[in-house]
């Protein structure tokens, strides 16, 4: 190999190496910076609730009531209770019972949330109700 030859690869190498560091380096900065700019956008959760006794009016309003009661606690910015919506698009989920959607201004508002004495009776009673509940959180962007 000639002088000029192992020159050229020693400089590739070099260039590829500082290239290398340099985005290795802009990482962290970038999380830092995706983090940051989801600080200040609205957390969504979605709640959908099947009930154990779907066939009990009172178990499905007693559900009803607990969450119109969860939804006065302060860290919740807006919310809303659903039932399934009668439109007869295949894609639509149908199966739930009731949902809930909650819209929150930050993740320590939720842990706050979660805290709070009355989302800790909403749980021990409401809790005997449903027989599955799954929940979606989104920021929007």
């Amino acid at each position: 190999m000639s002088h000029n030859n192992s020159r050229r690869k020693f400089i590739q190498q070099a260039s590829l190496a500082a290239v290398a560091s340099t985005f290795i380096a802009a990482i962290p900065s970038q999380l830092k910076a995706a983090v940051k700019e989801n600080e200040n956008k609205l957390i969504v959760r979605t709640i959908y609730y099947w009930m154990k006794n779907p066939d009990k009016p009172e178990d499905k309003q007693k559900l009803i009531d607990g969450l119109k009661e969860l939804c006065t606690i302060k860290h919740i910015k807006q919310s809303y209770i659903g039932v399934p919506e009668t439109f007869k698009a295949e894609v639509v989920e149908k199966s739930f019972a009731l949902s809930l959607v909650t819209v929150f201004d930050s993740k320590e508002d939720i842990e706050k949330y979660h805290k709070d004495p009355i989302h800790e009776k909403f749980v021990k009673e409401c809790k005997p109700l449903w027989d599955k509940k799954v929940g979606y959180d989104s920021i929007c962007v």
